[in-house]
C-alpha cells in the first residue's frame, strides 16, 4: 500500500513488480502515477488521479463517488 497525504505536485513511479500497490491518497493536487508501458522500450504511461468528488442525497445518506477522468 502507497500512501499520499497532504501534498501537491506529486509524481509517482511505479515498476511492474509494483504495479498491484493499492495507492491511498487524502487531501492531493496535481497528482499523477506513471506506470510501465506494454513493453520494455514503450515509454511510461502517465495516469492522473482524480481529486474531485460528486456527493448526492439518497433517501437519508450522502453518497460520494470519485469522478471519473476519461480520455487520453
Amino acid at each position: 500500500m502507497i500512501n499520499i497525504e497532504n501534498t501537491s505536485g506529486c509524481q509517482l513511479y511505479l515498476s511492474r513488480d509494483a504495479l498491484h500497490a493499492e495507492i491511498v491518497t487524502s487531501l492531493t493536487s496535481g497528482f499523477n502515477v506513471n506506470i510501465p508501458g506494454v513493453s520494455a522500450e514503450d515509454d511510461m504511461i502517465e495516469l492522473a488521479v482524480p481529486q474531485q468528488f460528486k456527493s448526492v442525497i439518497r433517501g437519508n445518506k450522502l453518497e460520494t463517488e470519485v469522478l471519473a477522468h476519461v480520455g487520453v
